[in-house]
């Protein structure tokens, strides 16, 4: 994967429809940029907006370069979208596995590990449902790993490391 792709897949994801979606956000819900009860004042509620969005975007621009980046290691992509027994719908990270299908991997990638209490707990739980679907279908080749892709800020690492152990 070269530079440019890189660029090309950023820029698409990050920069592309912003704008138009931000103003899209405004006419359908004015309301939450502005109002009686809102402290932050437009111009910085909109700019919160924006950059937020962005910030989501930059995750789902790195989803599909480390894929890319998989693939042309050799690894097979997998498909994403999981239907468990029960119709319960799963989105995957990555899910890969070996050219010959020894191995089977679950990745769950975030950007960082700076999130609340509530939102660390929903992550463990999201995962655990996806490996317990994926191990009923690969066994003991499944591997399963949480990935932080800026490793500056480790906020959660303890409680992670407690909540994933080798079953």
């Amino acid at each position: 994967m070269d530079q440019s792709e890189i660029i090309e897949i950023l820029d698409r994801h990050i920069f592309d429809k912003d704008k138009a979606a931000l103003v899209e956000a405004i006419a359908e819900n004015p309301y939450r940029f502005v109002g009686l009860f809102r402290s932050t004042p437009p111009r910085l509620k909109l700019l919160q907006n924006l950059l937020q969005s962005r910030e989501i975007r930059f995750g789902d621009a790195m989803e599909e370069i480390i894929t890319k980046q998989l693939a042309e290691l050799g690894y097979i992509n997998l498909d994403k979208r999981l239907l468990t027994p029960d119709g319960a719908k799963l989105s995957c990270d990555q899910r890969f596995c070996l050219s010959d299908q020894s191995q089977f991997f679950l990745v769950e990638q975030k950007i960082r590990d700076d999130h609340d209490s509530s939102k660390k707990e929903g992550q463990i739980r999201n995962l655990y449902k996806k490996l317990v679907h994926l191990k009923s279908l690969h066994g003991k080749t499944l591997v399963g790993i949480m990935y932080f892709i800026d490793p500056t800020l480790r906020k959660n690492e303890g409680y992670y490391r407690s909540q994933l152990v080798v079953r």
